[in-house]
């Protein structure tokens, strides 16, 4: 989808920070945004220690074992996370530097066979995610858009992806003005010239996903407008 999440995040702390280093960009976490489980060993061996029964020392021995796990996960899921927003950045370098028209095509399974993961660890790695750029603060999952009409003819559209699209039929009829509302035909003219071949339904399709009606309707609104002021 394309409507990005930057306008819903909320008061959620991004767990991914993306800034220029140069020519490229820098990837870290958001240590704040991420759980902390600190497993104080010292405690442990003093507390083991101390005279308790067997049963006692069982339970312990148990819940320090267990907290020893725990930690151990979220430490490789911060790794997982960290390897999935760089391969994700250095596939959206685009993105990142000229904005959401530029988003490129990127399917979970692609991320999965860079890193060698199963496309579920993926999925689940990016769900409620957010990410901050310098272009602004983006749920991690929407950089993720299948190539133009769902089909792999990525040269003939030079590489677009659905949501890329989208952003530039959105940017076209923003650009409008009360005498010059633009149709679904002239947006096809206008995305044929950068290179992207659509057919008029598509776009009709891509429009109504974006909750944006119809030229006609678009210019009726203008002209009631335009009476009451």
């Amino acid at each position: 989808a394309v409507e990005f999440t930057r306008a819903s995040v909320g008061t959620q702390a991004p767990e991914i920070l993306v800034r220029r280093d140069g020519d490229s960009w820098q990837v870290s976490l958001n240590d704040d945004a991420l759980p902390r489980i600190l497993v104080l060993e010292r405690d442990w061996e003093e507390m083991a220690k101390r005279p308790m029964s067997d049963a006692d020392r069982r339970f312990l021995a148990s819940n320090v074992q267990s907290a020893r796990w725990l930690a151990r996960a979220t430490q490789q899921r911060a790794i997982t996370m960290l390897r999935v927003a760089q391969a994700v950045v250095d596939r959206q370098n685009a993105f990142l530097r000229d904005g959401q028209r530029a988003l490129e095509p990127m399917v979970l399974r692609e991320i999965a066979d860079i890193l060698d993961l199963h496309e579920s660890t993926i999925s689940r790695t990016v769900a409620n995610k957010l990410i901050d750029t310098p272009a602004g603060i983006f749920a991690l999952k929407d950089l993720f858009s299948a190539a133009l009409n769902g089909t792999e003819s990525e040269v003939e559209n030079n590489g677009a992806s659905a949501a890329g699209v989208k952003a530039r039929i959105r940017d076209l009829i923003d650009e409008e003005t009360p005498d010059r509302i633009i149709s679904d035909d002239k947006i096809v003219e206008a995305l044929k010239t950068e290179g992207i071949g659509v057919a008029r339904r598509t776009v009709a399709k891509y429009r109504e996903s974006l909750n944006i009606p119809s030229s006609v309707i678009r210019r009726r609104a203008n002209r009631i407008h335009g009476l009451t002021r």
